[in-house]
């Protein structure tokens, strides 16, 4: 499997936690996809879709309880719940209205990408990963 910087982004972060939204858009922002959380949406849209249909991730909500609680649908039903949410051109009604969660799959391949950074300290493998496109076999 081959990703791009946005998804290799999610899923590293995915290992610590669950990612909000609005940091997947502020990492399409640093790799230059645009010039503002609100131009690369079409970006963010992308990255869930490519690991949603390797069956990576899980799309959910953090709700008061500080608990991750899962959207339930199809991953097309999914995908047009997180545009509805995008297409608010406030980012700050959309920004932690919805968040990543990896699947065991999501974290098996997570690893196997981080290990390729194992002689770095944490926050410098989440960056190294990022670079460029990755590839796990």
């Amino acid at each position: 499997m081959t990703f791009d910087q946005v998804e290799t982004y999610i899923l590293s972060d995915g290992l610590d936690d669950w990612v909000m939204l609005g940091a997947v858009a502020e990492a399409a922002v640093a790799f230059g996809y645009g010039a503002s959380t609100l131009a690369v949406r079409p970006q963010v849209l992308r990255a869930i879709d490519a690991l949603l249909s390797k069956r990576l991730i899980y799309l959910g909500e953090v709700r008061k309880d500080g608990k991750f609680h899962q959207w339930e649908g199809s991953s097309e039903d999914l995908l047009q719940r997180l545009e509805q949410l995008l297409a608010v051109d406030d980012e700050n009604t959309w920004y932690a209205s919805a968040w990543v969660d990896l699947t065991e799959l999501g974290t098996s391949v997570a690893s196997a990408l981080d290990s390729s950074y194992q002689e770095l300290d944490r926050p410098m493998r989440s960056c190294a990963a990022l670079m460029s496109p990755v590839t796990v076999s």
